[in-house]
């Protein structure tokens, strides 16, 4: 009887075990069904074209990326204007064939190392207007052999990894833009030698690291506009740049060039809106480039603006229609630069400037200008500067310099 009882209680116990383990299995299985049925895919959530190349996921509300089901042909998907938070790691796996991805207008805060594994043909991102403020080193290292375009713009970036661009060999187009970036690593362009355009304007930052932008040997158009870069020397600007945007910084002087090499591209030159009093170097970029923007700085009314004042003189334009102006240092006064006579700003028959006397080929170090008169400067520099209205030729924006003595 002992021997019978216990053998049933062993079978009582050993079929419960194996009752609990089936429960698991069940429950595990139904724990990966509802995750299957609950996550989103392509197919449901998305709008596609008759070819299935593009598919519109946007203003679905998604608040994750969808499952690729539905996607495996898509060339174009549209995720913008979600609300989707992070990107996890493996966030694109199966979307092999994507070549434009949009992540743009969402609210992602957190990007994952591997979030872009996958992606093996992919062209273009477009992160921009989210809420990034770190990007991790080698994000993009798993698009390297075909990213061409990366959009960050209107982020909260402050930081970028030095290694986050690297070896992103066929980068052309990076938009960095409106973000809160106070400095830059000088090795962070390290290989982009492919890179055409980039956009740092409405930035934080005050300073261009040298070798910043020297191996960028195929730029064409560099925007630093609105930041508050008070000083760039030596010249630090790749010589194939055609336009420089310098807008609205806090530059206390014009950029000198290197050599009249370093200036051969330029077509033009924008430093409107800084806090420049002495227009000495101005001389450098009237003969070399196509169009010089000047306006709303704080030019002194001398011998430093001589140059400028004739070329004025010179240009038909110039003469009957500009509107930059300069400030009379003994009258504190805003005089209308084409209104200025040669004894306004003659030189002191000792001195002339370093402008006049050399040309850009020749510059090796800073002119040896005659004293400035620090406590007039500052008083200049002070003023309020009203701005003119110009009813022809662009509004003195872009002065065409074809044709130029």
């Amino acid at each position: 009887m002992k021997r019978y009882i216990c053998s049933t209680t062993k079978n009582h116990f050993s079929s419960i075990f194996y009752l609990q383990l089936l429960c698991l299995n069940v429950l595990w299985l139904l724990i990966v069904l509802t995750e299957a049925f609950s996550s989103p895919t392509c197919r449901n959530e998305c709008s596609y074209d008759s070819q299935f190349r593009i598919a519109d996921c946007s203003k679905t509300e998604l608040d994750q990326i969808p499952i690729h089901d539905g996607c495996a042909e898509a060339r174009v998907l549209d995720l913008s204007f979600n609300d989707i938070t992070s990107l996890p790691n493996d966030s694109f796996h199966y979307y092999n064939s994507v070549l434009h991805l949009d992540i743009s207008s969402n609210a992602i805060v957190d990007v994952q190392p591997g979030a872009f594994m996958g992606l093996d043909n992919v062209v273009s991102i477009y992160l921009s207007h989210n809420h990034i403020t770190i990007l991790p080193e080698m994000i993009f290292y798993s698009v390297k052999d075909t990213i061409e375009q990366i959009h960050l713009n209107r982020n909260n970036l402050f930081e970028i990894g030095e290694g986050t661009f690297s070896n992103l060999t066929k980068l052309s187009a990076l938009f960095l833009g409106h973000n809160r970036l106070t400095d830059l690593s000088p090795n962070l362009f390290m290989d982009l030698s492919a890179l055409l355009l980039i956009h740092l304007n409405s930035n934080q930052l005050t300073r261009i690291p040298n070798g910043l932008f020297e191996p960028l040997h195929h730029l064409k158009i560099l925007d630093l506009s609105s930041n508050s870069i008070v000083d760039i020397y030596p010249w630090v600007f790749p010589f194939s740049s055609e336009t420089i945007n310098l807008a609205n910084n806090r530059l206390q002087s014009i950029p000198r060039p290197l050599s009249s090499e370093s200036l051969m591209e330029l077509s033009t030159l924008d430093i409107r809106i800084n806090e420049i009093s002495d227009a000495t170097n101005v001389t450098y970029f009237i003969h070399e480039t196509d169009n010089l923007l000047l306006d709303g700085n704080p030019f002194r009314c001398d011998c430093s603006f001589n140059d400028v004042r004739e070329w004025i003189q010179r240009d038909e334009t110039l003469r009957t229609s500009c509107t930059w102006t300069c400030v009379n240092t003994v009258t504190m006064e805003i005089v209308l630069a084409r209104t200025l006579k040669p004894e306004d700003t003659a030189c002191p028959a000792d001195t002339t400037t370093n402008a006049s006397a050399s040309t850009p080929g020749d510059v090796t170090e800073e002119s040896n200008t005659s004293k400035k008169d620090t406590s007039t400067e500052k008083t200049v520099n002070s003023l309020v500067y009203r701005q003119f209205d110009c009813d022809a030729f662009m509004k003195c924006l872009f002065w065409k310099m074809k044709g130029k003595n």
